[in-house]
């Protein structure tokens, strides 16, 4: 068997794209004369484990012309969303952990890098539903947490930093959903409680609706809808029009 590498590294290109994608090419010539052209994608070269994957042809089932113009349409995760003005493209990788940035304002798509997506979860979240802000500064992703008595909370890879980091003395996500709200009962400890989900951005980026929902000692649901508030830096500056539907027993 003969191996001929080809590989490249696709260079970090954006700011907030803080982790390249590295590719690696390898044409392989078998015993019997086949051809494959395989591509190894490797999403952080410091930390093997968040992923490996090897897209490969069998060249002599399809060109080496075919099999590359394939390859260069490809996009690697899910949930993949076009910013406004659909020049760059966010994609979640496969194991849910951070996004992948492309810019997709020419004829194949270009990696741009991996941007971190670090929600402030004790064991981490999974992020899913990315959601870009009008004038694409911004994007807001829903953060599930990956332990069973997890809540749900939403993370900016692009932007500011999320409320569980933002809101860190108050409690994270308990703090924006309850100290925050100044609820009228102290915080229980229901399955899959507190939870906050981004809604829409507002016009001009500036702030992002959710719902939230906490229960409380006594059993009781409490949930409703607020939007989160920032600066043109990005900074946060007030949670407002809070909105509180009806009470009611969480497993009513």
């Amino acid at each position: 068997m003969t191996v001929e590498d080809l590989s490249c590294k696709i260079e970090d290109l954006e700011p907030d794209a803080d982790v390249p994608l590295w590719t690696y090419k390898v044409l392989v010539e078998r015993a019997d004369g086949r051809e494959e052209l395989h591509t190894f994608y490797l999403m952080n070269q410091a930390d093997p484990n968040n992923g490996i994957y090897d897209l490969w042809f069998d060249l002599s089932q399809v060109s080496r012309e075919e099999a590359e113009a394939v390859r260069n349409t490809l996009v690697l995760g899910y949930d993949r969303t076009e910013s406004p003005d659909g020049t760059r493209l966010l994609s979640i990788q496969p194991w849910g952990g951070d996004c992948m940035l492309y810019d997709i304002s020419g004829e194949y798509p270009v990696a741009l890098g991996q941007v971190s997506c670090s929600s402030g979860m004790s064991g981490g979240a999974v992020h899913s539903d990315p959601l870009w802000s009008p004038d694409g500064s911004r994007v807001a992703v829903t953060s599930t947490g990956r332990t069973i008595d997890a809540g749900m909370s939403f993370s900016f890879p692009i932007g500011p930093l999320p409320p569980e980091l933002t809101h860190q003395k108050e409690g994270g996500l308990s703090g924006l959903t309850f100290a925050a709200l100044n609820p009228e009962y102290q915080m229980g400890d229901a399955v899959g409680y507190p939870r906050c989900v981004p809604l829409a951005w507002s016009e001009d980026g500036l702030s992002l609706q959710y719902s939230w929902a906490w229960a409380d000692t006594e059993g009781q649901l409490h949930e409703g809808t607020a939007w989160y508030c920032f600066d043109e830096n990005g900074r946060f500056t007030e949670i407002r029009d809070v909105v509180e539907n009806d009470v009611y027993p969480v497993h009513g």
